[in-house]
């Protein structure tokens, strides 16, 4: 009996013990995407990706103009000239349909392309900044909010980062 109690005493303290450790570990949640798309940096990121899909779209509208007026011109001459020229005039369009649709989906891709390389530099200036917040508050784990399904709002320090981010990164 007395065996039994020493040994339901000694549970019971580890248990306690256990209960305390894990108390002791601080965790909060972040939301990256959030800062990104909210910070000064990742806004003026989006104005120049903004500005460089409105280029591309003006130089594929001119070109798209150039082609409906390429096939205007052979609709309005195809009764007139001969048959042979009128097939060399429907290749060279084609070849140039063909080419903007090339040069579309060259200029999306490299919009695409831009876009990922400037978010990636920004998250790599910005992983530093949590590091160091990290460092500050004595934090052991940040998760990701979009993990977290149901938290107290005081375990999300995404507007604390953003505001640094603002400060640090322009």
């Amino acid at each position: 009996m007395k065996i039994l109690k020493k040994l339901t005493i000694i549970l019971l303290f580890f248990l306690f013990n256990i209960n305390q450790a894990i108390s002791l570990e601080k965790i909060v949640f972040f939301d990256l995407d959030y800062v990104v798309s909210k910070s000064k940096a990742g806004a003026n990121i989006s104005k120049k990706l903004e500005k460089q899909n409105q280029k591309n779209i003006d130089v594929l509208n001119k070109d798209q103009e150039k082609l409906k007026k390429e096939l205007e011109d052979i609709k309005k001459v195809q009764n007139i000239i001969d048959k042979k020229e009128l097939e060399k005039k429907i290749k060279i369009h084609n070849v140039n349909v063909k080419n903007f649709n090339k040069k579309k989906k060259e200029l999306s891709n490299s919009l695409t392309n831009q876009k990922k390389k400037e978010i990636v530099q920004l998250i790599n200036k910005i992983n530093p900044i949590l590091e160091e917040y990290m460092k500050a508050n004595s934090i052991d784990f940040i998760l990701s909010k979009q993990g977290v399904y149901l938290s107290k709002t005081s375990y999300d320090i995404t507007q604390e980062v953003l505001e640094i981010v603002n400060k640090k990164i322009k």
